[in-house]
């Protein structure tokens, strides 16, 4: 744990939210294990399917994931919003990890060491920045906000009123005839 404090800390700032950005965030342990593997058994797919394509594209509004290898295409969009606890994770074999997108495995960058960790870190600030900014505390301050702006609104139609001395018609009138 507190070594994940410690890479928290050396994030980089995130890029502003109109700005969209793409990865290649393909391992280079799957194709290895998978055409070993395949080769090995007599399994030729195992071996084509090993040589994938794997992006991730932030966008304004949701991350999209989309993995291609020969027998197949995939492509996963997320909204930031739905992302759950995106953090760095280290997996068994000591490679750093992006952890907590929804729907798809934990993503490890190249060799997934210490060369490809500042780009972790990157992506890691900026699906951080964009889910706290789109997901529910997000939501929560644009509520905020337009309450506020609803108060403010409802003031200056109620100075105006005044002004013009226009009776409030949420009253009923016998409470105004009292006043």
């Amino acid at each position: 744990m507190a070594l994940m404090k410690q890479l928290e800390a050396r994030m980089p700032a995130p890029l502003p939210p109109e700005v969209e950005k793409s990865y290649d965030v393909k391992s280079n342990w799957e194709p290895f294990c998978l055409g070993c593997i395949g080769l090995t058994f007599c399994f030729p797919c195992m071996a084509c399917c090993a040589m994938q394509e794997l992006t991730l594209r932030l966008e304004a509004e949701e991350v999209y994931v989309t993995s291609k290898n020969i027998c197949d295409q995939r492509n996963h969009r997320l909204p930031y919003g739905e992302l759950a606890g995106v953090g760095i994770g280290k997996n068994c074999c000591g490679c750093y990890t992006i952890t907590g997108l929804a729907h798809v495995p934990e993503i490890s960058p190249g060799w997934g060491g210490e060369e490809e960790l500042e780009e972790i870190l990157e992506i890691v600030a900026n699906l951080k920045a964009r889910q706290k900014a789109r997901g529910d505390t997000g939501q929560i301050q644009r509520s905020e906000e337009a309450l506020q702006r609803v108060i403010r609104m409802e003031q200056k139609v109620d100075a105006i009123m005044k002004h013009l001395n226009i009776a409030d018609p949420t009253v009923a009138p016998s409470v105004v005839e009292m006043m």
